[in-house]
């Protein structure tokens, strides 16, 4: 059976969000790593994931996630756009 596609989240929008809550800072600096370090916390993924979607690697982001990483950033998904499973993209 094949794997159901799942709404995904932009990365571009959670980026958006992240620079304006200033919880995560674009950058090689130490406080631009330690910023995004502990947001990773917050949100329970890697700082790795928060480096890719700074750097604007991922397109696309797991919804819950996406959840997890904006609300650590105290936005909300209503700030940010999906990718539907029939290839759309709509605003949350």
């Amino acid at each position: 059976m094949p794997a159901k596609k799942e709404i995904r989240v932009m990365a571009v929008d959670i980026k958006v969000v992240l620079l304006r809550t200033r919880t995560a800072s674009a950058g090689n600096s130490d406080e631009a790593k330690h910023s995004r370090k502990a947001l990773a916390e917050v949100a329970g993924c890697s700082s790795r994931t928060i480096d890719r979607i700074m750097a604007d690697e991922r397109e696309t982001i797991e919804l819950d996630m996406a959840d997890r990483i904006v609300l650590a950033a105290g936005g909300g998904l209503n700030e940010c756009r999906v990718l539907l499973p029939t290839g759309e993209i709509e605003d949350y």
